[in-house]
Parts: C-alpha cells; sequence; structure tokens
C-alpha cells in the first residue's frame, strides 16, 4: 500500500465516509459507485455488501465496513489526513475504544463486585460478566416470567 493510496482513502472517507462510535468502533462507506467501494474494500481487506433498490429509480448501494481493532488502526492512519469533525469523531471512537479495553485490566467490576475467576463468567472472544449480578438478573427474569 501506498501513500497515495492511504491520502486517497482519507479523502473518500472525509466525503463519504462514516465513523462510528457505539458499541464498538467502526469505518463505513456506502456509495453507489461500486468501483469506489470495492477499492476501499480491497484497501481494508473486507468484502463489499450491496443494498437492493427500495424503488425502481434507486441506485443499488455498495457497502463497506470495518470494525474493532482494525477500524482504531485506520482511524490512526487517516487521522492527520482529516478534518477536524472527522478527527473529533475519531477521538471520540479511539476514547470508547480504549475504555472499553481497559476496563479488561480492572480489578472490580463497573458494578462493584470483585473480578476474580469465581465470579466471572466468559463469553465470546474476551467478553466477561460478574458472575453475582448475572445470576440476579436470571432471578429477576425468572420471577418476573412467573408474574
Amino acid at each position: 500500500m501506498t501513500t497515495v493510496d492511504i491520502a486517497w482513502l482519507a479523502g473518500i472517507l472525509e466525503g463519504e465516509g462514516c465513523f462510528q462510535r457505539k458499541d464498538s468502533p467502526s469505518i463505513s462507506l456506502a456509495m453507489s459507485d461500486e468501483d469506489v467501494v470495492r477499492k476501499v474494500a480491497s484497501l481494508f481487506k473486507r468484502p463489499v455488501n450491496t443494498k437492493k433498490k427500495e424503488f425502481s429509480y434507486h441506485k443499488t448501494q455498495f457497502i463497506v465496513t470495518i470494525h474493532g481493532t482494525a477500524a482504531i488502526e485506520w482511524m490512526f492512519t487517516i487521522y492527520s489526513l482529516m478534518g477536524w469533525r472527522r478527527r473529533r469523531a475519531i477521538i471520540e471512537a479511539i476514547e470508547l475504544w480504549k475504555n472499553q479495553h481497559s476496563s479488561f485490566n480492572r480489578e472490580t467490576f463497573k458494578c462493584g463486585h470483585s473480578k476474580v475467576s469465581t465470579n466471572t463468567y466468559r463469553g465470546r472472544g474476551d467478553y466477561i460478566i460478574c458472575r453475582t449480578c448475572a445470576i440476579a438478573r436470571s432471578i429477576r427474569y425468572k420471577k418476573e416470567k412467573q408474574a
């Protein structure tokens, strides 16, 4: 990959990209220009998805999205080439990501319970939850279901 490719990508994402920061940081691009989206997808090493026409006069949209750590890496790469509004979105996404990942290193859960192996349920990947709170939630759910 060349610096020209990175600059081109930054330009496309500045104009048409979407930097999301909700559950997981992501960068997405949705356009009706298939060749442009395919080039971005090749840089991201991701597949292209299509959104079919809702009405006959709408063009088909081509979409590429990258999530998580890979999105953060790209945000760091293109940050200096972006305008102030996109930089702010990138900073927010990175801060959210850092806070989510630093929670794995804490000694307690956000609820305040100890983060020890006897009080930890592991989900998919690195996802962990407080066993005490999970049991309490389960009991509440069963009571609500019985009522």
